[in-house]
This record gives C-alpha cells, sequence and structure tokens, in this order.
C-alpha cells in the first residue's frame, strides 16, 4: 500500500533542501592532521620507488586515515581497531630496516603519529553530540560512511544512551523523513542522493578539517537537468586549527582506501590457452581473474523480491559494489558442465568423449600452426568467429554458439557431422537446464540467507543441497585491475586469497 504521506514528506525534504543549504561543520582535529600530514609525506617520498613494494605500508596507512575521517567514536568502540594500528607500527619496522635515512625518519613519524590519532579525543565525536543534544535525538539521524563505521557509532551512542538512529549511507530501510540529518564524512564520500532524495529536511556534514574536498555530490544528469536540486553551501569552522611544523606537501591521494596496482607492463598478446583477463579484489580476502571474453557471470542482487534476486549478468556491467556468486575451489561452469553430463544419462559419457576428440583436434591445429594461422584458415572456410577457436578448446565450452561455424569446424578438422554435432547440441541443452537447477536453488538458499550480513560485511557462504555445489558464496566487488593481463584459461573466475583486499572498505 502507497503511504501518499510519506511520499508528500519526501517531497517537502527535497524541495528544503533544493531551496536552502547543506552545511558543512569542519572540525580541528590535531592528532588527525599530524597523521594525514605524515602519510602525505611519505606517499610524496615514495612516488619514484615501485609501488607494489611499499602497497602494504600504504594501504593500511590510508585505511587508519580512512577511519579517522569517517568514525567519530572513541577507540574502545573500534572493532579491530588495535590490530589495524599495530599492522601500521609492525610494517614500518619491518620497512625501515632496509631503508635510506630519509625514509626511515618518514616511517617512524607515520608510526608515531597513527598510534597517537587512534588512541587520543576524537574532536568529530564531540561536535556531534553536541548537534544531537541541542536538536534533540527523536528528529534526528545519523549517517555513516560504512557499515564498519556504523557499528562502532550505534555501540558507541548505546553504551551513553543516545537514542539517534543510525544508518549506512547505501541502506534506504529509514521509515519517514525527519527535520535533520548529521553526516559524518565530507560530501563527496557520498553519493547525491543523498541531496536530490533527502530522508531529512536539513542536512549537515561533520568532518576533520584536514580533509580537503569541500564538494558536493552531484548526479551526472545535475548540470543540464530542469529543476535540479543544487543546495548551497554553508560552511562552518569548529576548534582551533593545529600549526603543523612541517604541513603536508601537495600530492595526488584519494581518501577512500584505493588498492595499489602493479606498474603497467608490455601486454604479451595471449597464447590459444590463455585468455585477457583482470584481477578482481573481493571481500572474504579473496580475488578472482575475470575474463572479458566471457559473456556473463552469477550475480546476486540483495534488494530485488525474493526469486529474482539471482541472475547470470553481463561481464561488462560487473563494477564495484556488485555481488557475483561463486563456488570456491572450481567455477560454476566446471560443476555445470560436469552437472549437463550427469543429466544425459548414458549419452553422458559418450559426450564427453566426442567432446574430448574434437577439442583435442582443434588443439593440435592451434599448436601446429598458430593461432593467427588457425583463425585464417577457418575464416577461409567461411567460419564467422574464427577468432574464437582458443576459447572453443575450453574444458567448459560446450560447443561454438552458430550451428553453422560448428558444422564447418567438424568439416575442417576432418571429423564427421555425426555423432558430435547431435551430441554437443544436447549436452547445450542439459547444461541450459542445469544452469536453470542451480539457479532455483540459489534462490532457495539466498532466501534463507542472512542478507544483512552480506550487506553488512559484503561476504556469506551458503550451502546448497546439490552435488558439487555444497560450497557457494556471495561476496561484494571491492576494486577491478584497470590492467588486463594472459591468464590461463582454467585459472579465470577461480577464487584465491589475496590480501591486497584486506584494507580495503
Amino acid at each position: 500500500m502507497i503511504d501518499l504521506a510519506l511520499i508528500r514528506d519526501r517531497y517537502q525534504a527535497a524541495a528544503l533542501v533544493a531551496a536552502g543549504t547543506a552545511e558543512l561543520v569542519e572540525v580541528a582535529d590535531e592528532t588527525g592532521a599530524y597523521l594525514d600530514a605524515a602519510l602525505k609525506r611519505l606517499i610524496s617520498h615514495l612516488q619514484p620507488e615501485d609501488p607494489e613494494v611499499w602497497q602494504e605500508v600504504l594501504a593500511i596507512g590510508r585505511q587508519l586515515r580512512w577511519r579517522l575521517a569517517t568514525n567519530p567514536s572513541p577507540a574502545s568502540f573500534h572493532a579491530d581497531g588495535d590490530e589495524i594500528v599495530d599492522a601500521l607500527v609492525d610494517v614500518c619496522e619491518r620497512r625501515i630496516l632496509a631503508s635510506d635515512v630519509a625514509t626511515r625518519q618518514l616511517l617512524n613519524d607515520l608510526s608515531m603519529r597513527a598510534d597517537a590519532a587512534y588512541r587520543l579525543h576524537r574532536p568529530v565525536g564531540a561536535v556531534l553530540l553536541e548537534s544531537l543534544a541541542d536538536l534533540g535525538c527523536e528528529s534526528c539521524i545519523v549517517v555513516a560512511a560504512s557499515s564498519r563505521a556504523e557499528d562502532s557509532i550505534r555501540n558507541w551512542f548505546t553504551s551513553i544512551g543516545v537514542e539517534a538512529p543510525v544508518l549506512r549511507a547505501s541502506r534506504r530501510d529509514q521509515p519517514g523523513v525527519v527535520e535533520q540529518a548529521y553526516v559524518i564524512g565530507s560530501p563527496s564520500l557520498f553519493s547525491p542522493s543523498l541531496l536530490t532524495a533527502p530522508r531529512a529536511r536539513s542536512i549537515t556534514y561533520i568532518f576533520p578539517s584536514w580533509v580537503q574536498d569541500r564538494s558536493l555530490p552531484k548526479s551526472p544528469f545535475s548540470d543540464v537537468a530542469e529543476g535540479a536540486i543544487r543546495p548551497r553551501k554553508r560552511i562552518f569552522k569548529v576548534g582551533q586549527e593545529p600549526v603543523l611544523a612541517d604541513p603536508p606537501v601537495d600530492v595526488e591521494d584519494e581518501l577512500i582506501p584505493q588498492p595499489v596496482w602493479s606498474r603497467d607492463s608490455v601486454l604479451r598478446p595471449p597464447r590459444h590457452d590463455e585468455v585477457l583477463a583482470r584481477k578482481v579484489l573481493l571481500a572474504g580476502g579473496l580475488a578472482i581473474m575475470l575474463d572479458q571474453e566471457g559473456e556473463h557471470i552469477r550475480t546476486l542482487y540483495p534488494e530485488q523480491p525474493a526469486g529474482e534476486r539471482v541472475e547470470l549478468g553481463d561481464v561488462s556491467l560487473i563494477a564495484i559494489g556488485s555481488y557475483l556468486v561463486l563456488r570456491e575451489g572450481t567455477t560454476q561452469s566446471e560443476m555445470l558442465y560436469e552437472q549437463a553430463l550427469e543429466l544425459l544419462g548414458p549419452r553422458g559419457p559418450l559426450a564427453k568423449a566426442s567432446q574430448e576428440e574434437w577439442k583435442r583436434a582443434l588443439e593440435q591445429r592451434l599448436d601446429l600452426q598458430g593461432a593467427s594461422a588457425v583463425a585464417r584458415s577457418l575464416r577461409m572456410v567461411g567460419i564467422r568467429r574464427a577468432d574464437r577457436a582458443g576459447p572453443w578448446t575450453g574444458p567448459t565450452m560446450v560447443r561454438p554458439q552458430d550451428d553453422h561455424d560448428f558444422e564447418l569446424l567438424l568439416q575442417w578438422l576432418g571429423l564427421p557431422k555425426q555423432p558430435h554435432f547431435e551430441l554437443a547440441t544436447a549436452l547445450r541443452r542439459a547444461r541450459l537446464q542445469a544452469a536453470q537447477d542451480v539457479r532455483e536453488i540459489l534462490e532457495k538458499a539466498v532466501s534463507a540467507a542472512n542478507l544483512d550480513e552480506l550487506q553488512h560485511h559484503g561476504f556469506i557462504r551458503m550451502g546448497l543441497e546439490l552435488p558439487g555445489f555444497r560450497s557457494i558464496i556471495a561476496t561484494r566487488v571491492l576494486a577491478i585491475s584497470p590492467h588486463l593481463e594472459p591468464v590461463a584459461r582454467h585459472e579465470v573466475r577461480l577464487t584465491f586469497e589475496d590480501r591486497s583486499a584486506q584494507w580495503l572498505e
């Protein structure tokens, strides 16, 4: 049932925000400013160095700074807070052993500043509590930039009897419209929807003054859209700004923690048994190499109604924040292939033998002539997707998509059309049936799973009552490498442990 009163309140809130101002409260934070300066000086000093060598120390330092910028609660309410500080101190000590004098000084400074910034009083937290007390918790909400900050602030409020609701920015389960939203972090850290589809009649961003970005987020269409919401900014400064003896240098450095990828290298062409792929970092400390040739990958949409959450998504649409459904230890393509052979019953072994025969013949041609020569030869006989000769030899690639291409391929290989054509076509139909069966079972498993945990932590493990699919995970995409690299076909989409994602949000 549509709540007309709620719709009215939201329109009124949007009108008030559009006609009014977004307040930015910059809070002086001496220990945080010293940490930010120390980190920027180190980043500037290491620019000529190989970023992969210094990846760990910079990743931990940026993650700690991010938490200081977005989490105002005392250190005792930070989950694994001591762990991140100890990790930064430890990695700095290890890097000092093999560094020159200038680098050692910068590492020592970063280690000392990190410990002080984490453990001492958080000025942003004090300003937030004062603001809530002035207006009254019943008319306010607090918006956090991450699930970690959301948990921490909520636990802190509970311990001191503050009853203001705390929501993560990506959550839309706020029941109604309130007078005031206090957003913890600079405006650019949040989506434009906080302003364009507000759940509060007034919005205030509270953040440490050492965070430099003051720009308000805007949608891609706001400059050309008629009636776009473009509130003015009103900036307030709270506290005495620290005077840094050694101020931070001007260095390109994003506040949101980003992975450090290896420097670009010369990309060699993939061999016929390889494919170009990008590394994708996943929640749960995992990663996969995602091939660009594949058309689909199983994805999960937690916000969709039950029965419509699991889909085969387009690989090109996978982005940071997407949820992938994967099987640990092997790819779902391999398991679907085996399941399809099972569905064929007595014809399963015949189909498997046929697959091995024509793929082995094609592999021999590729090894003997090379991929380019084979592609030219296939084009000459009329095969339209001759560039797919290498992928066709993959263990889970049942057959070419086009019937005519497959017929010509068999002829070119000197093999009879039957039984290869009929068996491969039957196997492809069985694979589609297996995929549909798995989707239905996955939907049931997802319906029984705790999707709040998935959205909160970015990772859940699900058990399926289907041979070969018992260890299924749903995991959030944290980062996607901008670089392509050749990877063996049998290694793509296989999950593996990767520490690069450990210090991403």
